[in-house]
């Protein structure tokens, strides 16, 4: 196992100063940063955010909430899977190795648990939306003048950079330093760290999507310095830590879209055994019969379990319908687990050296996840049921974009000043804030009366961040009715 220098990603400084802790309080900086996400109001609202199947009234269906839990246990088993390793405990010494045991299980609890906060209304075609809008005709005019860079906050809106955001901007509570996080779990949740044009094609992950808003430069540079993630000359590498929270996400991503559609028999559990070894191996058809060539041969020779003792693997009947689901999950997630430990032990060199340029599960001999993937988009996402919700998304969103732009942006001042009643007055606020701090005014006191305060002195970028802030910080059920509301639809 190569020797990782973990002293220098696990950093405990913060944008600012921390005001102190709580007498009697035993926790260190990264437990902290658990404790100050855990009770934030944004991710309370997750809980009413899309995370495959918009508008859902079924509690047993996955919303941002509980997809994000999943993917902090499955982070957390990644990460004691790599610090409880013989060969890492000899390496660093019983001591040393459990104190970078604790904290990385911190950080990447952390990181997994927010890694979707920043994530608008209606999923990922929520973000797409938003994307769209800024790209047409009418959301072009509102961005036209600025700096491309600066554009790309809007016409490339991305979740993982709002999330960023939400974190150190908008938990708005009087100055511009938000939850106030420490530098290590910013790292590992800093999945893309550039604030610069996407460049999908570059061999650089890191610049795959507008991952920072110009807004939070400062933030992304303090950070970068501080877990050293810079090589002096421009180039940026992700935190280590960022590898094993992507995994995770995309583990219970994979897994957890066919469960719902199996929980509302949108799909068989027989038809996606047989389709999913379709997909797997291109012999399928040939030697589908043969035992070896089960859906789940990788589980058999892994034994991870033994298949002998699984009752009703393949059996449609309802009473043994969600122990399949349940039974496969479990066994999927293990496997996966250990595949994404194997493969970051054996590239940690690179990963240290920001030479690894893929997902951990691309290294899968049998590629499970993404043939989950794959059948997801062709037999689930398709769903008329995700497809309808998704079309009102796509309304509702672009509705509101373009009502209260329309005011925001309006000539006529009593326009302007009817919409501060309306929009989130916390968004305004850190709008305000940031823009006083950047043009070099006296900090401004965000409790003095915005009432008496004119929109057009406000620069335009800023103008536009607080309406976006507001609209992708939106639940589903809330964006509707604000929609309905300001369209006439309802009252």
């Amino acid at each position: 196992m190569y020797r990782i220098n973990w002293d220098k990603y696990l950093i405990q400084s913060r944008e600012r100063p921390s005001s102190g802790s709580v007498a009697g309080d035993k926790r260190d900086a990264f437990e902290s940063d658990f404790g100050r996400v855990l009770f934030c109001s944004a991710l309370r609202r997750m809980h009413d955010k899309t995370q495959v199947i918009p508008l859902t009234t079924g509690d047993y269906i996955h919303t941002r909430l509980p997809h994000s839990m999943e993917v902090m246990n499955v982070a957390a088993s990644l990460g004691a899977n790599y610090c409880r390793n013989a060969e890492f405990r000899s390496l660093y010494g019983e001591s040393k190795a459990f104190e970078y045991e604790q904290k990385i299980s911190a950080i990447v609890r952390t990181a997994a648990l927010v890694h979707d906060i920043g994530n608008p209304p209606f999923g990922h075609f929520g973000e797409k939306t938003i994307q769209n809008y800024f790209n047409s005709e009418k959301g072009r005019s509102y961005v036209e003048g600025m700096d491309n860079q600066i554009q790309c906050d809007f016409t490339e809106f991305d979740g993982n950079a709002q999330g960023l955001r939400v974190l150190m901007k908008l938990q708005y509570l009087g100055d511009l330093t938000g939850l106030n996080l420490t530098h290590g779990t910013l790292g590992a949740y800093l999945k893309y760290p550039n604030d610069g044009i996407a460049k999908e094609d570059d061999e650089n992950v890191c610049v795959h999507k507008h991952g920072v808003f110009v807004s939070e430069h400062d933030i992304l540079e303090h950070t970068i310095k501080a877990c050293s993630l810079g090589d002096g000359k421009g180039n940026v590498k992700r935190h280590p830590l960022v590898y094993l929270v992507e995994a995770a996400d995309s583990i219970c991503y994979d897994i957890m879209d066919i469960e719902d559609a199996l929980s509302l028999n949108w799909i068989s559990f027989d038809a996606f055994r047989e389709e999913l070894g379709r997909i797997i191996y291109k012999d399928w058809e040939s030697r589908k019969d043969e035992d070896k060539y089960d859906m789940v041969p990788f589980l058999k020779k892994e034994k991870v379990f033994d298949v002998d003792k699984l009752v009703g693997f393949t059996n449609n009947d309802k009473k043994l319908l969600k122990k399949n689901i349940v039974d496969f999950r479990v066994k999927v997630i293990q496997y996966l687990v250990n595949c994404a430990t194997n493969v970051f032990c054996d590239h940690l060199e690179e990963i240290d050296e920001g030479t690894y340029r893929k997902e951990l599960l691309d290294d899968d001999v049998y590629k499970l996840s993404k043939a989950l993937s794959t059948y997801a988009r062709r037999f689930v996402f398709v769903r008329k049921e995700i497809v309808n919700a998704e079309l009102t998304g796509e309304a509702v969103i672009t509705g509101l974009l373009d009502i209260v732009l329309r005011y925001v942006f309006s000539t006529d001042k009593q326009y302007r000043n009817r919409i501060k009643n309306v929009v989130s007055e916390s968004c305004l606020r850190t709008s305000l804030h940031e823009c006083y701090h950047k043009n070099g005014h006296p900090v401004y006191d965000p409790f003095d009366d915005i009432q008496n305060f004119d929109l057009n002195d406000l620069d335009p970028y800023y103008r536009l961040r607080f309406v976006v802030d507001w609209i992708s910080g939106m639940t589903d059920s809330y964006a509707l009715e604000v929609f309905q509301k300001l369209s006439g639809a309802s009252l």
